[in-house]
């Protein structure tokens, strides 16, 4: 069987970053990028949200990305009066 963890974490002063984790049958953990899905849920955090995802040349070690890096040309900024907190199409 295999299993995933997904957590959104926020700390003290209110910043928030986001893991995905897998874990195979053998015990072996790496890291996964979010989803479309998750980072469709995870956009209306803003931009700024911090999101794992493997590192290029290690799969069990993570890098962290704003979540604008993960989605450059996010589809809401096709409506900017219904933007999230501070996504804005200059941003983008």
């Amino acid at each position: 069987m295999r299993s995933s963890l997904i957590a959104r974490l926020t700390d003290s002063v209110g910043r928030s970053a986001s893991v995905c984790l897998h874990r195979f049958p053998d015990g072996r953990v790496v890291v996964r990028s979010p989803c479309g899905v998750c980072r469709e849920r995870l956009a209306t955090h803003g931009p700024e949200l911090l999101a794992a995802v493997p590192a290029a040349d290690d799969a069990t070690v993570v890098a962290w990305k704003r979540f604008r890096k993960l989605l450059p040309d996010y589809w809401m900024s096709a409506f900017p009066d219904e933007l999230g907190p501070g996504w804005s199409i200059e941003a983008q």
